[in-house]
């Protein structure tokens, strides 16, 4: 059961063992962030999805989470910032999440992203702009292309202190997607720096 997923639920440990097998409780966490113990029987039968206190639970009212089709791309995307800014088990939220990037209150229900943002364009990410470090809100985002993001992470300026932190990273075994998104840089300046081709004289 641990680490699999039932709706926005992630089963993180087993909080009781019951006699009886399906009665066991089990520590799970939503992907608002909120904690919730769940049984295991309601968990398998799909009674238990989120939490008592998700602010962001499933509607079906915008017809867009692909409960009777494909999910739209403005859904896909929303989910998915969503969970990297507030599930500790998203692979990226160490990088959005973790180091306090957050998504405004207002964009926690789809419908009011939605009316924001509109549709996703097509070959087109959320970006934060103009603040890469910036939380996910309406003054702070926009639909771009992968080479208007490039364009905007070429501008900006490393320091010794960061570079410095990105070598770190990179010897933890970082992805350089994910550093560049962190750094708001290109995947190539990372490449650069990991084969030292750019900033050798800072070491760690």
């Amino acid at each position: 059961m641990e680490n699999q997923r039932f709706g926005k639920l992630t089963v993180r440990s087993l909080e009781s063992d019951h006699k009886w097998k399906s009665r066991r409780k089990w520590l799970c966490i939503c992907d608002c962030g909120e904690s919730h113990i769940s049984r295991e029987d309601s968990l398998l039968e799909g009674k238990c999805t989120c939490c008592k206190k998700c602010k962001y639970k499933k509607t079906t009212k915008h017809g867009q989470s692909g409960n009777n089709g494909k999910a739209s791309g403005a859904y896909v995307s929303w989910i998915s910032m969503v969970s990297r800014c507030n599930n500790p088990n998203n692979v990226d939220y160490h990088y959005y999440g973790g180091r306090g990037i957050s998504v405004c209150e207002r964009w926690l229900i789809f419908e009011n992203f939605f009316e924001d943002m509109g549709e996703r364009p097509e070959g087109m990410t959320i970006d934060r702009f103009p603040d890469k470090d910036g939380n996910y809100e309406p003054s702070n985002c926009r639909w771009a292309t992968r080479k208007q993001q490039g364009q905007y992470r070429r501008t900006q300026k490393l320091t010794k202190e960061k570079v410095k932190e990105i070598k770190i990273l990179i010897s933890e075994g970082n992805t350089n997607k994910s550093i560049a998104e962190k750094y708001g840089v290109s995947m190539q300046t990372i490449c650069d720096i990991k084969k030292g081709r750019r900033w050798t004289n800072v070491v760690i």
